[in-house]
C-alpha cells in the first residue's frame, strides 16, 4: 500500500516530482551497465568462429533488472 503525504506537507508536489524523477533514472543507467557486461563477455570468449561473441547482446531493461542475452553454448 502506498504511503500518502498529509496534505498540509509544505513543497508536497515537488517532492513527489523529485521522487518520480528518481524512478526514470534507472534505466539509462542500467543499459550502460548492461553495454559493459556485453563488452566484457565478448572480451573473455575467443573468437574461434565468431557466432558466440556476436550474440552477446542486452535483451530487455525493464524497471528492476537488466537481462544480457548470447547463444546458447555460452
Amino acid at each position: 500500500m502506498a504511503a500518502r503525504l498529509p496534505s498540509s506537507f509544505k513543497g508536497g508536489p515537488e517532492l513527489r516530482a523529485r521522487l518520480k524523477a528518481i524512478k526514470t533514472v534507472w534505466k539509462p543507467i542500467a543499459r550502460k551497465w548492461g553495454k559493459a557486461d556485453v563488452f566484457e563477455m565478448r572480451r573473455r570468449v575467443p573468437n574461434r568462429t565468431g557466432r558466440l561473441r556476436r550474440s552477446f547482446r542486452v535483451t530487455s531493461v525493464t524497471g528492476k533488472r537488466v537481462r544480457v542475452g548470447g547463444h546458447f553454448t555460452a
